[in-house]
């Protein structure tokens, strides 16, 4: 199970929301985990060449973008795309950020501008150097936004 608090994800919302909303864009979910529980700490923007229909991270940037991780890990990539299409094209699975089995790619629709919850995204998992798109219950299984602040005051 993978936790990520929601003051990331809408942190994550808002930048791809701020930033050029023409191109697709990426970002890193780095945190904690075990065999059968991660929880996101950091959201990491690498340094990418963004396009309108991909983007690529040079191996130079993706190297800058994990010097922070120490005992952490990557724990799932996160990229737009301009259309309402969330499956894994070819190039988003020659270029994603790692190959190895568990690793985990979520595609927002329409360049993440309009997505509020992680329901509208597309789930990817790498089994066996070959990407499969989950489907919404087995996403709902495996990934989930938590509340980062309560007041029952």
């Amino acid at each position: 199970m993978i936790f990520i608090p929601e003051i990331l994800w809408d942190l994550l919302l808002g930048e791809f929301r701020r930033r050029r909303r023409r191109v697709e864009q990426v970002a890193y979910l780095d945190g904690m985990e075990t065999e059968v529980l991660a929880v996101v700490t950091t959201l990491t923007f690498p340094k990418a060449i963004l396009g309108k229909a991909n983007f690529s991270v040079p191996s130079a940037a993706m190297s800058k973008a994990g010097e922070h991780l120490g005992p952490m890990a990557r724990i799932a990539q996160v990229h737009t795309h301009p259309g309402e299409w969330v499956g894994h094209s070819f190039v988003d699975n020659e270029l994603a950020y790692s190959h190895h089995d568990g690793a985990l790619s979520i595609v927002l629709p329409e360049y993440g501008k309009c997505v509020k919850t992680i329901a509208e995204a597309g789930v990817h998992v790498c089994r066996g150097g070959t990407w499969r798109e989950l489907t919404k219950l087995e996403a709902d299984r495996i990934l989930r936004v938590v509340p980062s602040f309560l007041d029952f005051r």
